[in-house]
């Protein structure tokens, strides 16, 4: 599961990135050397085969961009990718045992956590189809509003039984 969660959140960070570098800049290896080190642009310049061409600016300018995205990008998102090779599951650091609730509710054999966990999460999802409805007005405030009370309801639930929990274990 540390690796799927990995690669998964390796390739939601860094998947676009790769397909335009393998895409448009990978086949110039000028473009590629250009992407490593912006500053050998005048060094591109002497040994291109066309230095004044018009289509060399934006080219570089390309790859420069890119590359300044791409070292954005790892510096950015690298401590997410290390807490991701943990324990298989991103936890929530102030409430440890909130992220645990689905699969409390498996070993614990409570459908009903199970069955809210499962209601809540298609709830939301089916009310950003409200966003884009021609025939309901004011679909997103709907929208937002029924959000947000499946996230009051949510929580509510979550911290009783929190609270249930910790008072067996007192």
């Amino acid at each position: 599961m540390t690796l799927t969660t990995f690669f998964g959140c390796a390739f939601t960070a860094y998947g676009p990135s790769l397909a335009i570098f393998f895409g448009s800049i990978a086949p110039n290896a000028q473009l590629v050397i250009l992407m490593v080190s912006s500053r050998a642009e005048s060094g591109l310049n002497m040994v291109a085969m066309h230095p004044k061409s018009r289509f060399n600016r934006s080219g570089y300018a390309f790859a420069a961009g890119l590359g300044f995205g791409l070292m954005f990008g790892i510096i950015s998102y690298i401590t997410q990718l290390v807490d991701s090779l943990g324990p298989g599951v991103i936890m929530c650091e102030s409430c440890k045992t909130v992220s645990l609730y689905f699969i409390s509710g498996f070993t614990n054999r409570s459908w009903l956590r199970i069955a809210w966990v499962v209601i809540t999460h298609y709830g939301a999802s089916y009310l950003t189809i409200l966003n884009s409805s021609p025939t309901i007005n004011y679909g997103c405030a709907y929208q937002i509003i029924g959000n947000v009370a499946l996230l009051i309801a949510s929580t509510i639930i979550v911290f009783a039984d929190m609270r249930q929990l910790h008072q067996k274990l007192s």
